[in-house]
């Protein structure tokens, strides 16, 4: 980052969010966060990959805790494949500590086996032996959920329990509820790895105003800083905290500063429909209907838990008897959806 430059992230970036997860870890709690497609997901997986370069952005030593981050969209099917992807997480975020050679024995086990038994020996060796806490990072584990069978997500519970509580533990990030995900396989009842984090699922919210602008003024600085701070006020009223719609508003105004953007317009354009759409359609599918009502103004008194649902996901805002979207642009694309 250039001296004197906007730096991507500032001191008060998510807190309330970055505070829970680095307690939580210490703690060896884990936790789900849920959020529709682009409300900023990402952004808190980079941070926690970087937790060290970001330390002066939290009050907390975090000089024991490790944030192994697992991109479940790489996922193959099988279970097999996220061992892998977790072992190769691990050791990344591990890479700075002290090694062990592996159990020779290993060698003759057969391979699902023996990835599992190299991930369970590298975190006994990192919690237990050298006392660092441990909070794998399970990004956009929606079709983990889906698609696992039950006795292959139970090991992940196993890994915990064997001899790891209280160092380690997960974050998993999804943006549909987990239990909806793995409805068929009943996961409340029947999933001991869903038990971890049961009474710990969170909404993530879209960016508060002072995160929005800073990201805006990071982009800004990127690109030359061509447009002025009231630009970038006018960009987050139209797209209020939603990550995704900042980025695309403010590279439509980037490219033409002088034109005058509103929301009836700009709800028209392919990239705002294709990210209002994702917002959507990530939405469960209650969800979807009571939101159409919302914006049709044909919302039902029954509508009253969902509207509750969706305002404390941030997506709807009550105000003074009022309900409305969290953003102009959403609620002008709603109003002429076709789906």
């Amino acid at each position: 980052m250039p001296q004197n430059g906007v730096p991507r992230y500032s001191t008060l970036y998510r807190r309330d969010e970055i505070e829970l997860i680095i307690n939580s870890a210490k703690q060896g709690e884990s936790l789900a966060l849920m959020g529709v497609a682009g409300v900023g997901k990402s952004n808190i997986v980079n941070f926690l990959r970087d937790i060290e370069v970001n330390a002066p952005h939290v009050e907390q030593d975090v000089a024991r805790l490790h944030f192994p981050i697992v991109d479940a969209t790489q996922w193959q099917g099988t279970f097999n494949s996220l061992w892998v992807l977790m072992l190769d997480a691990l050791n990344g975020a591990t890479a700075s500590l002290p090694t062990v050679s592996p159990n020779p024995e290993l060698l003759s086990v057969a391979e699902d086996q023996r990835i599992f038994r190299l991930l369970q020996a590298r975190l006994d060796y990192v919690c237990q032996e050298l006392e660092q806490q441990v909070m794998f990072v399970l990004d956009d584990f929606d079709r983990v959920f889906e698609k696992a069978r039950l006795d292959e997500l139970e090991r992940l519970s196993v890994l915990r329990s064997a001899g790891n509580r209280g160092y380690l533990s997960y974050l998993v990030i999804t943006k549909q509820l987990p239990h909806v995900l793995g409805r068929d396989k009943n996961l409340e009842q029947n999933c001991k790895f869903y038990d971890l984090f049961r009474h710990n699922v969170y909404a993530l919210e879209p960016y508060t105003r002072t995160d929005a602008l800073q990201m805006l003024a990071h982009l800004n600085q990127k690109t030359g800083n061509v447009l002025s701070e009231e630009q970038l006020e006018h960009i987050y009223h139209l797209a209020g905290g939603h990550a995704g719609l900042l980025k695309v508003v403010f590279f439509i105004k980037q490219k033409a500063p002088a034109t005058e953007l509103k929301a009836i317009q700009l709800a028209a354009n392919p990239d705002i429909k294709q990210e209002c759409q994702r917002i959507f359609s990530n939405l469960h599918r209650q969800e979807q209907q009571v939101a159409l009502r919302v914006t049709l103004g044909t919302h039902r008194p029954e509508d009253s838990a969902t509207i509750g649902q969706l305002a404390r996901r941030g997506l709807l805002v009550r105000s003074g008897g009022a309900i409305y979207w969290f953003c102009p642009l959403m609620a002008n694309y709603l109003k002429t959806f076709e789906g």
